[in-house]
């Protein structure tokens, strides 16, 4: 608080607002205890006797070091005398003392004070901002029955999405990709943890599941052998599809689409992952070394394709 004349007090009735000039600082450092008897208006006489009773004139006394030896009384009347040497104004830290008289008072605190006497720096905090995403599942998977759905990433930071369950046997989720065809940025691996930090500063962000055949097709006479490919040791479930498309080229820009007709030598060696094998009946040969190794299937299946007349 400070005291204001006659014509401010009229100007603080009418407009609501008085203006003061920030004052400059005069800092005062205590040091040991008051002794029996002594108060805090010993204190700030023997202070104005020092600097005179100009000596502060429009500055701010600020009181440091050992405070805490002053009660919330003693406190008061050395801000309220400061004006006695000039003073426009005069304040203590904020400690327990402080807070205790005043939820003596009935006032409550819900943040935390600053507890520091002594001159220290502070730090800006910087929190990155939260966008929001949008994942797209494609054909072959879904999140939580979901083919799309929205994720928060931290700009700046890594982030981990979640991963499809496929529901096509012979597709395994590789990554989320910029792109559909797998083609672009690649942001996460296989479980979804992210490959590099989060540096797009739009919510206009589509990310697509990228998945990848678990077996290989070789060209056998006028259709497709399978095998097993890099990622069939991630399959349980195995369905060999009844045909087969290659991708798109420049110099085949229209592939044929051929039926799957054999499973040749080895083609599924050691795969101990696979539990059960469902073979379409476009399937004419099976090498009888095709499995070997695979020694958790449990069941094979032969599925009848509609026009396939001759089964496995």
């Amino acid at each position: 608080s400070t005291g204001v004349g006659s014509t401010d007090m009229a100007a603080a009735m009418l407009t609501g607002r008085l203006w003061f000039r920030v004052p400059e600082g005069i800092k005062i450092v205590l040091e040991g205890s008051l002794r029996p008897y002594v108060t805090g208006k010993d204190v700030i006489l023997t202070l104005i006797g020092m600097l005179g009773v100009d000596g502060a004139t429009y500055r701010s006394l600020e009181f440091f070091g050992a405070t805490d030896s002053l009660s919330a009384e003693d406190r008061l009347t050395i801000a309220n005398m400061a004006v006695e040497c000039g003073a426009k104004n005069a304040f203590f830290p904020v400690d327990d003392i402080a807070r205790s008289y005043l939820s003596s008072r009935g006032a409550e605190f819900s943040e935390e004070y600053f507890p520091f006497n002594a001159d220290v720096v502070l730090y800006a905090n910087w929190v990155a901002h939260v966008y929001t995403i949008t994942l797209d599942c494609g054909e072959f998977g879904t999140v939580d029955g979901q083919r799309t759905l929205t994720a928060e990433v931290a700009y700046g930071s890594d982030f981990v999405l979640p991963v499809p369950d496929v529901n096509y046997e012979i597709k395994v989720f590789t990554y989320w990709c910029a792109s559909a065809d797998g083609y672009g940025v690649a942001y996460t691996d296989s479980e979804g943890r992210s490959r590099i930090k989060w540096s797009h500063t739009s919510e206009d962000i589509v990310l697509y599941a990228y998945y990848v055949d678990a077996i290989d097709y070789v060209r056998d006479g006028d259709g497709y052998a399978v095998k097993a490919g890099p990622r069939i040791s991630q399959v349980t479930h195995l369905i060999i599809p009844a045909t087969y498309t290659p991708v798109p080229t420049d110099e085949n820009p229209n592939p044929e689409t051929l039926k799957v007709v054999s499973i040749q030598d080895y083609a599924f060696l050691n795969c101990t992952k696979l539990v059960s094998v469902s073979i379409p009946n476009t399937v004419r040969t099976i090498s009888l070394t095709a499995f070997d190794g695979c020694r958790y299937i449990e069941r094979y299946e032969v599925r009848e394709i509609e026009g396939e007349i001759d089964p496995v």
